[in-house]
């Protein structure tokens, strides 16, 4: 029986075996098969003596990487061992609840001649777990741990890969954002698997993996997908000098949706207002996209009580005014949110809160529609089950997601979740959203929130960039909706941000990026993610974002040829040409795209000139 089936670790690992990828090891067996799934984790450089491991687990199979210098088998055929209260030697199999036997037969294993069975395993909580020392792992290096599986029934789903904890700290800052870190002298690899059924388990490794620098990938994969070509052909009658003819390219408008959160009230102010003009200013000059920080929220429509007047939307609604004269576009954030303080206090004394949550979603969503191009559909749905706890259902997502589709066909639905980038706290249970979605083909977008949180003056951007490939994996179009860089320094936090945005944008899957919290309104105080001051002046990490978004902008001038062409980055753009200083012709809103990514045009010269597409 094909199926699809979601192999991962709670630290970021995952593939479809329905569409497999260069990373995902598939061998076919009658009646079942084994499924290659891996987890990763880097031991701290700085920290040798007292090994410190830092939980960053990244995915893939990387050329080279099962060099067999790099390769440390591990026990994945010898006997298993029950764990007790006394210590637990290292380097071998533990079992829990369950029975397991050798296997000698090379027919049932992946390699080899012997590898390990479940037997009876009737509950999901008895589980196999592999002990991994400390010294086998070197410092500074990112390891990959893998083992293969072949499953024995065809009801399962879902394995996870789940590393031991030892202690949390939270990072106070823009987002709260819990890091996960681990003092120790063994690590322990437990295999989670969500029904309760048997499985064959062999060719457990680790993996030494050197990555190649990711920056210089994504600045290749930027001119690959980003860019087209603008192809200009010259026709002069003879007496003219083609040498002083000359063609500037200049870009107005980018294709690839570059946006921010604002506040609406600024946004929709009044007109005569120096901040007001401040701030539009700001967001005018650099994206084609919003996402209103609270307007749309239920909870700010409707703080104190239920609302049937049309007040609730005054305020949204004299700002996406404002945005759509200037073609700023806007996503719907959120509809709902899965989470008891971001609803309405009154709603949970109600005695029909399914009632109310249905009359949300009709008043939001019918009277927004034409206006947002997307919406957040359930905030946050990882976080708790507040909604299912409420309409007493548990499938709350396929509920709310088919409603507004049905009440909006042309909106685009995403989730929209935290915790599965840089964090592995939910990204589990954000694979398992978007893949439920997914089947009942109810969603059009991820929506990754991406607030960051750097450990000292970095971010691990390989373990970013490896859980962002599960995303893309899966086949729907990402989002980044949120993002943040948390440092009080804005040197710091405007480089990561030009690191992170060079990552996202390289990413084919990625369709857009947004950013949160861009400047304080009204506040004295500065925000450890901001790029503006109060008064809506750069920092200089707004300067940072403004260069890499400029670096990303086509303007050129061509000469000397009958035929000239330079490559450009998608989007709309003012052609001119000049003849020995003087302007003869301009074409305006030329547009460059993806689906034609040559643009051809001709400019004919005589005593006067015409420019044609």
């Amino acid at each position: 029986m094909e199926q699809d089936i979601l192999i991962m670790g709670t630290g970021g690992l995952g593939a479809i075996t329905s569409s497999p990828k260069e990373h995902i090891q598939i061998e076919s067996f009658p009646g079942a098969r084994f499924q290659h799934f891996t987890d990763m984790l880097k031991k701290d450089k700085a920290n040798k003596k007292n090994g410190k491991l830092e939980r960053e687990f990244k995915f893939g199979h990387e050329p080279g990487a099962y060099s067999s210098e790099n390769l440390v088998p591990l026990a994945s055929s010898e006997m298993t061992y029950t764990p007790t209260a006394n210590k637990n030697p290292p380097n071998r199999w533990y079992t829990v609840g369950v029975n397991t036997v050798v296997m000698n037969d090379s027919s049932s294993c992946f390699s080899g001649d012997t590898c390990l069975k479940t037997v009876g395993r009737d509950k999901t909580w008895k589980i196999l777990y592999y002990r991994a020392s400390y010294d086998l792992f070197e410092p500074g290096y990112t390891y990959m741990f893998n083992v293969f599986i072949k499953l024995l029934s065809s009801d399962l789903e879902l394995i996870e890969i789940v590393a031991l904890s030892k202690s949390w700290y939270k990072d106070p800052s823009c987002h709260n954002n819990v890091t996960d870190k681990i003092a120790f002298s063994y690590v322990d690899f437990f295999l989670k698997v969500t029904t309760p059924t048997d499985f064959i388990l062999d060719a457990a490794s680790l993996v030494k993996v050197d990555y190649p620098n990711w920056k210089v990938t994504a600045t290749n994969n930027i001119a690959s997908h980003r860019m087209g070509t603008i192809s200009v052909n010259i026709n002069m009658t003879s007496y003219l000098d083609p040498s002083k003819l000359e063609i500037q390219v200049k870009q107005t408008r980018r294709h690839f949706p570059f946006g921010v959160a604002v506040n609406a009230k600024v946004i929709g102010g009044n007109d005569s207002d120096t901040y007001v003009q401040r701030y539009r200013t700001w967001v005018e000059n650099r994206v084609t996209w919003i996402v209103f920080i609270n307007a749309a929220k239920w909870k700010p429509m409707e703080w104190a009580k239920r609302d049937d007047t049309d007040e609730k939307f005054q305020i949204p609604d004299r700002a996406l005014d404002w945005l759509e004269s200037k073609n700023i576009k806007s996503r719907g954030h959120a509809l709902h949110w899965n989470k008891f303080q971001s609803t309405p206090l009154w709603v949970s004394h109600q005695v029909n809160r399914t009632a109310e949550i249905e009359r949300r979603t009709h008043y939001a969503v019918d009277h927004f529609k034409g206006r947002f191009q997307h919406w957040d559909v359930i905030n946050e749905f990882t976080v708790s089950r507040l909604y299912q706890n409420w309409l007493g259902r548990e499938d709350v997502l396929e509920y709310v997601f088919g409603e507004v589709h049905i009440l909006d066909p042309d909106v685009k639905l995403f989730s929209n979740e935290w915790g599965n980038l840089q964090s592995s706290l939910h990204f589990s249970d954000t694979v398992n959203v978007i893949l439920r979605l997914k089947k009942q083909n109810l969603i059009d977008g991820i929506g990754l929130q991406s607030h960051f949180h750097p450990i000292g003056d970095t971010l691990d951007m390989e373990l970013i960039k490896r859980r962002l490939e599960i995303f893309a994996g899966l086949g729907i179009p990402i989002w980044i909706t949120e993002m943040t860089i948390s440092h009080d320094d804005p040197v710091i936090r405007g480089n990561l941000l030009a690191d992170c945005m060079t990552l996202f944008y390289s990413t084919p899957a990625v369709h857009g990026i947004l950013l949160w919290d861009f400047a304080p309104v009204n506040n004295t105080d500065m925000l450890p993610c901001a790029l503006a001051s109060p008064n809506v002046t750069n920092n200089a990490a707004g300067d940072k974002y403004d260069e890499t978004l400029a670096n990303w902008t086509t303007e050129t001038t061509l000469s000397g040829n009958s035929t000239l062409s330079t490559k450009a980055f998608f989007g709309t753009y003012d052609i001119t040409a000049f003849y020995n200083g003087y302007e003869l012709v301009k074409s305006t809103n030329v547009i460059l795209t993806p689906d034609e990514n040559v643009l051809n045009l001709n400019v004919n010269v005589e005593l006067s000139a015409s420019l044609t597409q």
